[in-house]
């Protein structure tokens, strides 16, 4: 059975809700995946609830909301009170505002920052612990590092999404290091030059 491929599928027909005839689409190689998945709707309330409210904002907003609204919009629907905000002390002044911005938005908002005790630093399962003692609805990485976000979002058993992806020689925009390489150029010439006819 070969690995799934998405990324280099063009076509994309699953995300239109019909089957792309591969020998690496997971729709095709793991139909087991998918019922088990639909189970797990059925039986778990919440996770149901979850994807409801997901594909609801992603209805009302997509290509249109900026990541925050998104979140707004998510926590909102899913009647959430309080947030919890987690970051890097790099990106101590973004949290400060994405912080204000959800206060205003009539969030109960806690913010916790990384790193605690530098020269003995508080690791990444004390620290999930001591977030998943103080029970959030939502738990918003504002920019932690990748090995210490990696370590708390497995350790963590409360619901955590992305707002701040923290790279600072690309002033936190990681995706620049694929917009501006030669491999995406020579992409957007084949797809929207050489397959679309777009100058």
């Amino acid at each position: 059975m070969k690995p799934a491929q998405c990324a280099s599928c063009f076509q994309q027909k699953c995300v239109g809700n019909s089957k792309q005839e591969t020998d690496y689409c997971p729709i095709n190689t793991r139909p087991d995946i998918y019922e088990q998945a639909e189970e797990v709707y059925r039986q778990d309330a919440e996770t149901r609830r979850m994807s409801r409210e997901s594909g609801i904002v992603e209805s009302k907003g997509y290509m249109v909301f900026p990541r925050l609204k998104d979140i707004i919009e998510y926590a909102r629907g899913m009647e959430f009170k309080s947030l919890t905000l987690l970051f890097c002390p790099d990106l101590q002044r973004e949290a400060k505002k994405a912080a204000t911005i959800l206060a205003e938005q009539g969030f109960d908002v806690h913010t916790r920052v990384c790193g605690v005790g530098k020269s003995t630093p508080q690791s990444a399962v004390e620290f999930a612990a001591e977030l998943d003692a103080s029970n959030p609805e939502l738990v918003v990485n504002a920019g932690l590092c990748i090995p210490f976000e990696a370590e708390v979002s497995r350790a963590s058993r409360s619901p955590l999404t992305g707002f701040i992806a923290r790279d600072k020689p690309l002033k936190n925009y990681p995706a620049l290091a694929v917009y501006t390489s030669k491999k995406w150029k020579d992409f957007a010439k084949e797809v929207y030059r050489d397959t679309l006819g777009l100058k």
